[in-house]
């Protein structure tokens, strides 16, 4: 069956449920206002605490908008808007006792952090990342975890060792075909080559 014609006119107003997607989708487009307009609408709806549907692979909405809507506030020069929305939303993350949504929270809430100029809290976020996911067994986000320790390294003026962690992250994303964090890593790997 066809999907509806609203659903597929990205002018058209989502179903409430799909804001979270509209949110995601917009920001990694580059769609910054369009992201912060979804995620402001979504997140005045979803109650901070809330039961959480397997229905959606345990993964929490609000804290994915958030993990979008923080990006695209920094993105949209409002640094210090970004900076809170990152550490409302590692504190939701946390409570809600799901590790797959808490290190869908930290991964997105370390570029931020590092653009801040931050890098003790991204390196304790970060290793609060591989943590989790060691832990848990989420070797995907162990993956990641590696590559933003690796980030952080070249930034404390080890780039060798960071260079070797972002390559074994890189190719573990490749293997994995996940690759959201591919630009970000490229561009922390030319920082570590310079």
């Amino acid at each position: 069956d066809a999907l509806p014609i609203s659903l597929l006119d990205t002018r058209a107003d989502p179903p409430e449920k799909f804001y979270w997607m509209r949110t995601v989708s917009s920001s990694l487009a580059g769609e910054h206002d369009e992201a912060i307009a979804c995620a402001e609408k979504r997140l005045a709806q979803l109650p901070v605490r809330r039961n959480v549907h397997h229905t959606y692979g345990w993964i929490d909405q609000r804290v994915h908008i958030f993990a979008s809507y923080h990006r695209s506030l920094w993105a949209r020069g409002f640094p210090d808007k970004a900076l809170r929305a990152v550490a409302q939303t590692i504190s939701e993350a946390e409570g809600l006792n799901l590790p797959v949504t808490l290190c869908i929270c930290l991964v997105w809430a370390i570029p931020p952090v590092i653009w801040a100029g931050d890098l003790v809290l991204a390196s304790q976020i970060a290793d609060r990342l591989v943590a989790c996911a060691q832990r848990h067994v989420l070797s995907q986000f162990q993956t990641l975890g590696g590559g933003w320790q690796g980030a952080l390294l070249i930034r404390n003026g080890r780039a060798s060792d960071g260079i070797a962690l972002l390559r074994q992250s890189f190719e573990g994303q490749i293997a994995a075909r996940h690759q959201l964090t591919r630009t970000s890593y490229l561009l922390e790997m030319a920082v570590g080559e310079t």
